[in-house]
């Protein structure tokens, strides 16, 4: 059974930011994911109890918006990443715009979020794609 939750403090900080760092994802550290879950702002994903994928749901004052951040899928190929996804876009506060901003080449997350309903602006830094979210 699938089930997508808020991360908890004192244990899935600790299992998330262990993952991140054996992943050596360059865009998620071991603080930013422990600052996340402690801001609530953290969500994962379970099959069978077991954390398949994690993001997060981050609100940026200085842009006025929320940004879908280090979204990270531990098991490729099943549909996690798109579930995840998903959930953090029914999820944020409707009021301020819903941004995210991947790697140009992370080909798999550009899909999921154009799938989505999300629309590419435009590349910055030679490297990002700035993506807003329609509802």
């Amino acid at each position: 059974m699938i089930k997508i939750r808020q991360a908890r403090r004192g244990m899935d900080d600790i299992i998330l930011s262990h993952m991140a760092e054996q992943r050596q994802i360059s865009y998620i550290t071991p603080n930013q994911v422990q600052d996340d879950v402690r801001h609530n702002y953290c969500y994962v994903l379970t099959e069978n109890k077991k954390i398949k994928a994690f993001g997060s749901l981050v609100y940026c004052p200085k842009y006025h918006n929320w940004a879908i951040k280090r979204v990270c899928v531990l098991e490729k190929g099943r549909g996690f990443g798109k579930q995840i996804v998903n959930y953090l876009c029914h999820h944020h506060y409707a009021s301020f715009p819903l941004i995210c901003t991947p790697w140009e080449n992370n080909t798999a997350m550009r899909h999921i979020l154009e799938n989505e309903g999300f629309e590419m602006k435009y590349i910055f830094n030679t490297k990002w794609c700035m993506y807003e979210y329609r509802k």
